[in-house]
């Protein structure tokens, strides 16, 4: 039976050129492209159009900006949260709908049967974590949970589609060369680098909810015209002039801005699956690792963290290289765990402008804020009520 083409195999060569260059710099101009492809400016705009895909569909590439958390006064915080019966994952799936500072959940199995939750969590109010889900156990919402937190910069890869063989539909990427041969690359050049403030959350003196509103275009789709992003913003209730959405656009690339990644959509290739890998293992064994990813990153979709003896890696990758992966990836770890994600389901969100307090100039982390009115939310399924 003959194998049916992914998405990516269907593009013609000069349009995976084109592809490949918005992954070296995604927010290039298309003089820019047409310089990188040696194609016309022209033959650029339509590729790239056509890459971007009409309205309402699925594009083979979006590119996202990342918020700096730390100039921002934030921290992502990973919740996986076990729930066994359908009726909990739908509380967990209320409290992801509610909650100001949840960013994204999904479905997830195997070493948890639950919900993965992230939140972009205001550095300092880390017990509120616990306490909403320790009070979410104790009211019998959730079976229980287990709290993965980082502080460390994450490092990223993305698909390199240069790696992909269309004809054979594989991948040439061997894990074994990655792990035991691969240790003389050539540092790679950041697309994008910002000064880390040295205070934790100094964007915070001049920041507004317009600019946190601008951060979440950019997260959204970063590669538009500020009159689409204006537009956008209008119809989320938004009035921003021309002039100062431009001023502020700037000082938000400057200060709130980490990087810029053109994100090929692993849809695109039909084959790839989410995973969740974490555990504790040898620091220096997992700093090795963390140096392989910055001088030779894989060519798939992920996000690695190393903070000393810990490791939290969210892969997208064919579940063929799952085996190898673990194979050479095990024996440097003292404690393993693997969780499968529903990513096809993850239900992400914006930065939430109504969780900043112009009046303070700070988040807002009041436990009435962050804990009682979303459990009240949640009453009707509450077990004491």
């Amino acid at each position: 039976m003959e194998q049916k083409k992914s998405k990516i195999s269907q593009l013609s060569i000069r349009e995976k050129r084109v592809l490949i260059a918005l992954e070296e710099k995604p927010l290039a101009t298309y003089d820019e492209l047409a310089s990188m492809t040696d194609l016309s400016k022209s033959v650029v705009f339509g590729i790239v159009k056509k890459l971007e895909g009409p309205p309402n569909s699925i594009p083979y590439f979006q590119v996202k900006s990342l918020p700096h958390l730390y100039n921002l006064g934030l921290q992502r915080v990973d919740v996986i949260v076990k729930a066994d019966s359908e009726k909990k994952l739908q509380i967990i799936k209320k409290l992801g709908d509610e909650h100001p500072y949840i960013v994204f959940y999904n479905r997830t199995y195997g070493d948890v049967n639950g919900m993965l939750i992230q939140l972009t969590n205001p550095i300092g109010s880390d017990n509120l974590i616990r306490t909403l889900f320790q009070k979410m156990k104790n009211f019998g919402q959730i079976d229980d949970f287990k709290i993965l937190q980082y502080s460390v910069p994450s490092v990223y890869s993305t698909i390199k589609i240069d790696a992909w063989d269309s004809e054979y539909l594989s991948w040439n990427f061997s894990w074994e060369d990655w792990f035991e041969k691969n240790n003389r690359t050539a540092p790679i050049t950041s697309n994008h680098s910002i000064k880390q403030l040295e205070i934790p959350g100094s964007a915070k003196n001049w920041i507004k909810k317009q600019d946190i509103a601008i951060i979440g275009e950019l997260s959204w789709n970063a590669r538009r015209k500020n009159s689409d992003m204006i537009a956008k913003l209008k119809t989320r209730g938004w009035e921003i002039s021309d002039p100062t959405f431009s001023r502020r656009l700037k000082l938000v690339k400057e200060e709130c801005i980490e990087t810029h990644r053109a994100i090929i959509n692993p849809i695109n290739f039909d084959i790839l699956n989410t995973f969740l890998i974490w555990g504790y293992g040898e620091e220096k064994e997992l700093q090795k690792i963390k140096t392989l990813m910055e001088l030779n990153p894989i060519p798939f979709l992920s996000t690695l963290k190393i903070d000393g003896y810990k490791l939290y890696w969210y892969l997208h990758l064919p579940t063929s290289q799952m085996s190898d992966l673990l194979f050479y990836l095990r024996p440097k770890l003292q404690e393993l765990h693997i969780n499968y994600i529903d990513s096809p389901r993850t239900q992400t969100y914006l930065l939430n402008a109504d969780a900043w307090d112009e009046k303070t100039q700070n988040w807002i982390i009041d436990e009435d804020f962050y804990i009682n009115q979303v459990l009240g939310s949640l009453k009707s399924d509450l077990k004491n009520n």
